[in-house]
């Protein structure tokens, strides 16, 4: 549980609501009918009291300011739509002009601080990782390669020990290799978006001044880069480092064992440095597409919403349409009501 508040953490978790259960044994309980121990009961009664609890919560906030960000547009376009032409001509022009500044600051924001940030830490994730796996080559080396799994007496038998020994060394590096390089991913992907919201913040911040009513929650783009994720192989093999096996006093008496151990985790750090230097790149072009998709799907999106004012200007003529909106104002405030 601390090891993975710990990852939580690095990744900006800070207070993560964790619950220690087995669903295994807690789906057996639940189809013998029996007590269930594993804390998976406790796990449920906590999320439905809490976490849909709080869901609700969140749904409803985010309903009613939508409702009230709606109310305030319709009233203004209803005021509008009863005053002069005087009014009208001034606020098509003020309109206009507010898009089209709008429009500028989208061109000339700049996305470069959320490319830069996103390649700067995809090197210190990558860097921290190979120093991961030296320590762990090394504890795995020692867990898998020791006086307790290779002990015959026999050179044959003793040579069978160490090619499956060298097996289950070989399965848990690529194994914690491919774990690690998954949740670098995920660490990556929830910084890098949290970047691009903070980028977007500052750029409607600007924005809003001359169009205040932006819906940021429209606008808003995630990446996705569980997609990029390539599968780590581990291609050493006991053939390499047999020859040196001859008994288990020279193994372990005469330390033989710590020539091949120093062998053996040096090869391995050698195909894991191709490995990521190929995996960099990959993620490298990958991301490069996404944000640059981001960017010119979140710069579309904020356009196309300042925009808006001014296909409705074309109704402003409409006798209808003042009626129109009346309409829409009582029935959303109908439906509000009754949901209360």
């Amino acid at each position: 549980m601390d090891h993975v508040k710990g990852e939580l953490a690095q990744s900006g978790v800070k207070k993560p609501r964790l619950s220690a259960v087995s669903s295994k044994q807690g789906l057996l309980a639940k189809q013998r009918d029996v007590q269930d121990v594993s804390g998976f009961h406790q796990f449920e009664k906590k999320f439905y009291n809490e976490m849909v609890h709080r869901l609700k919560t969140l749904s409803y906030e985010r309903a009613e300011q939508l409702y009230s960000r709606y109310l305030k547009r319709a009233n203004d376009w209803a005021l509008l739509l009863k005053s002069g032409n005087e009014e009208l001509h001034q606020y098509k022009k003020q309109l206009i002009d507010s898009s089209m500044k709008a429009k500028q600051a989208v061109n000339v924001s700049s996305f470069q601080a959320v490319k830069g940030y996103t390649f700067q830490e995809l090197d210190e994730m990558i860097l921290f990782l190979r120093q991961r796996m030296t320590y762990q080559m090394s504890d795995l080396f020692k867990e898998h390669i020791n006086v307790s799994t290779v002990n015959a007496d026999s050179r044959k038998e003793l040579k069978y020990q160490f090619s499956e020994a060298v097996q289950g060394y070989v399965l848990n590096v690529e194994q914690y290799a491919n774990r690690e390089m998954t949740t670098l991913l995920i660490r990556l992907e929830n910084k890098v978006n949290d970047q691009i919201r903070h980028w977007l913040q500052e750029l409607l911040n600007e924005i809003r001044i001359w169009i205040p009513h932006l819906n940021d929650a429209e606008i808003q783009q995630s990446l996705d880069i569980n997609d990029m994720e390539m599968s780590f192989v581990l291609s050493i093999n006991a053939e390499d480092y047999i020859d040196k096996v001859h008994s288990k006093k020279e193994l372990f008496v005469r330390q033989t064992v710590k020539e091949i151990k120093e062998k053996m985790i040096s090869d391995t750090e050698e195909v894991m440095m191709h490995y990521l230097q190929e995996w960099k790149r990959a993620i490298s072009h990958s991301l490069e597409d996404k944000l640059r998709q981001a960017e010119s799907a979140i710069k579309s999106l904020i356009k196309h919403q300042s925009e808006q004012d001014e296909v409705r200007l074309s109704k402003l003529n409409d006798p209808n349409e003042l009626e129109r909106l009346k309409k829409e104002i009582t029935l959303v405030r109908k439906y509000h009501l009754s949901s209360d």
